[in-house]
């Protein structure tokens, strides 16, 4: 496997680890997020998403139907894309 790899899986499964809790219990959940995540948004209400990796970012995903300003449903939404990626694209289930 590929060090690019294998960075978007401890990535990951880092997030999906920290994040394993309800919403009320994130301690700071903005500055949580942007540990692993960098979330840009256009004119078109369209959420980019950047993985933040050891081996840099990695930006092939976006949001559509969530808000920017819904934090709580934007962290649902990483967490179960996040959960599919492994299972789909790593055949790990997390």
């Amino acid at each position: 496997m590929e060090k690019q790899d294998l960075a978007i899986i401890n990535a990951l499964q880092n997030f999906l680890k920290k994040f394993d809790c309800a919403f009320y219990a994130i301690e700071d959940p903005v500055k949580s997020l942007e540990e692993f995540f960098d979330l840009q948004s256009d004119w078109d209400w369209i959420i980019y998403v950047h993985l933040k990796t050891s081996e840099g970012e990695f930006s092939h995903w976006y949001i559509l139907d969530v808000d920017m300003w819904d934090l709580q449903s934007i962290i649902n939404w990483l967490k179960n894309y996040s959960r599919n990626v492994l299972r789909h694209q790593y055949n790990i289930d997390a």
